[in-house]
């Protein structure tokens, strides 16, 4: 992972970055805290708890992004929304 987005932010230096962060268990004990809130933009999606999981998800919030059953607005198509913080 690191070196994947090393290696993005090398290839076009004046583009912003973003992170996406889930709620899955798979940043359990990761460390990645610090580099994701280096990014320019944080997604996290249906409310995926910060606290007291920061040093691994990070502690920046820049948008969150719901599927309809967590933004409590159930859409037959599926559809996301995303909503600035």
């Amino acid at each position: 992972l690191s070196e994947n987005l090393a290696h993005m932010r090398q290839s076009s230096p004046a583009a912003p970055s973003c992170a996406v962060v889930g709620n899955s268990q798979n940043l359990n004990g990761s460390k990645y805290g610090a580099q994701i809130d280096r990014h320019d933009f944080v997604f996290r999606m249906n409310s995926a708890p910060v606290e007291p999981y920061a040093e691994d998800v990070g502690a920046k919030t820049t948008h969150h992004v719901f599927s309809h059953f967590y933004a409590g607005n159930y859409r037959p198509n599926g559809e996301i929304r995303i909503r600035p913080y």
